[in-house]
């Protein structure tokens, strides 16, 4: 059982590799103190420092009826967590997103409280407004956000009963009333997986779940994924792309798990199959999905994905308890022809498990994992766990992340620089949403476009040669609803 006396604690965290892999991932673990067991956490930038801050939830609301904050500290621990008072009381987790509602280059945070919407403005320093509340006209399963009709404002897309609506954004933090665009039967449930561009049309397509009885209470009989695949505008096409699969699928998730620059889902298995326990489905732009099934060493929680081990292909990371009975964070390093390894980073004792989270919380370019969890005793003592990543590799992102919550940083080459030879391109980017390229223009021509996206983050590192002359360079940065970032510079070869 892991018990601190500091707030503050390094452990050195060893990891048991079930099979040989190609780069093999380390990581340190610091420990901050938090409130209580959170259920669910996400990342977002509050303070505009390029540190993702932890945003969290609870599973048991607090007496006083809160979420919390806590501001990343830059070296992979965190401030004690500062709580926002939720108007109205209630029992169960909220559910929350983060975003720039109002394009003020500030991180905001979007929550569901009851039947309301509430949108809490960040004022760029860490702290948040006082909220603005959109009452709803039913209570909400589950919420993403996305600029769907390419209007520079972000819209919300919920579920409620047996609707999926979206509430279109002014761009000042106002939000229209829900405009339902499907309904399942009436013996069905319905809840979205997560917002991507399945199909890399450059319009955000929402991937979503139908749940279809009988049920009892620990699952139903199976679920059907969808997405409804985003036309540019406010209209979508529904389609059914991986039926059948048994149970109440809930743990999916979307990223680049292979870097073609389309959105995949990734999740684990209610009922696992005899070829494994986890699924990944691969998005294509034939708008259908492709399945592969990998098999851990436990049962697991929600995935994220990230390149945790450097060598230039995204990994899935997820908690999990082992054939052992141990707690650990599984790790399925990606290889050639999207093969995975199996690898485990040894937690500890703990009662309880939140959400994890990857984020680079100590700007060295290299993605760690938080996550928080109870001591074994059930006490109610919580900690955030942050795996800060140590990895010796070579593949990370070339250049650092901007110091904000949005922009391009482009380290290589400089402007107005004079290059010999040839152009050394890196170049990293940031976004409040997950990116999903980076592309490089000279001339008014595309010379290079890449994949590297994690979270939130991209990077690309690309050369080439041009003529002799004074050039101009674009470098864009689009995230899965083709949110542009922009930055332009010369250079001059020799």
């Amino acid at each position: 059982m892991y018990r601190f006396c500091c707030s503050l604690c390094t452990v050195l965290i060893t990891i048991a590799s079930i099979s040989a892999a190609a780069g093999v991932a380390t990581f340190n673990r610091e420990e901050t103190a938090a409130i209580q067991y959170t259920s669910r956490m996400i990342t977002a930038d509050l303070n505009g420092d390029g540190i993702p801050d932890l945003i969290q939830t609870y599973s048991r609301i607090p007496a006083d009826n809160t979420f919390s904050v806590q501001i990343a500290t830059g070296d992979g621990t965190f401030a004690a967590p500062v709580r926002y008072a939720l108007p109205i009381r209630q029992q169960t987790t909220v559910y929350f997103a983060t975003a720039d509602v109002n394009n003020d280059g500030k991180a905001d945070i979007i929550l569901i409280n009851e039947q309301n919407l509430l949108v809490y403005l960040g004022n760029g320093d860490g702290t948040l407004a006082a909220p603005k509340s959109i009452p709803l006209p039913d209570y909400v399963q589950t919420l993403s956000v996305a600029d769907f009709n390419h209007d520079g404002k972000i819209d919300v897309a919920l579920t409620m009963g047996r609707n999926i609506a979206v509430m279109y954004g002014d761009g000042q933090g106002k939000f229209s009333a829900p405009v339902n665009i499907l309904t399942v039967g009436a013996d069905r449930g319905v809840f979205i997986y997560g917002i991507g561009d399945f199909d890399s049309d450059a319009n955000a397509d929402i991937a979503f779940g139908i749940i279809y009885p009988p049920c009892n209470p620990s699952t139903c009989d199976h679920t059907d994924v969808h997405i409804l695949y985003g036309n540019g505008s406010t209209s979508f096409t529904d389609k059914l792309v991986f039926p059948g699969l048994r149970g109440t699928i809930v743990y999916l998730t979307t990223g680049d798990v292979n870097g073609d620059g389309r959105t995949d889902l990734t999740g684990l298995l209610t009922f696992p199959t005899q070829t494994g326990d986890m699924i990944v489905l691969y998005g294509h732009p034939t708008r259908t999905l492709t399945a592969k099934y990998l098999k851990t060493s436990g049962y697991g929680g929600l995935p994220v994905v990230a390149d945790v081990n450097g060598d230039g292909r995204n990994d899935v990371a997820m908690t999990a308890v082992n054939g052992s009975n141990q707690i650990v964070i599984g790790l399925f390093l990606g290889g050639p022809n999207n093969s995975f390894t199996w690898e485990e980073v040894l937690f500890g004792s703990s009662f309880e498990m939140g959400t994890l989270v990857v984020g680079d919380f100590n700007r060295d370019q290299r993605p760690d994992l938080a996550v928080a969890a109870t001591d074994t005793s059930n006490t109610g003592t919580t900690s955030v766990y942050d795996y800060l990543n140590t990895t010796t590799a070579t593949n990370w992102s070339p250049c650092s992340y901007p110091k904000a919550p949005h922009g391009i940083n482009v380290c290589s080459p400089a402007n107005g620089a004079t290059v010999k030879a040839s152009v050394h391109f890196k170049i990293a980017a940031s976004w409040f949403e997950p990116l999903r390229k980076i592309e490089v223009w000279v001339d008014g021509k595309k010379i290079v476009e890449q994949h590297h996206v994690w979270d939130k983050y991209a990077w690309l590192k690309a050369t080439h040669t041009f003529a002799v002359g004074t050039h101009h360079l674009d470098v864009y940065s689009a995230g899965n609803d083709n949110a542009l970032q922009h930055q332009s510079s010369t250079f001059t070869m020799q």
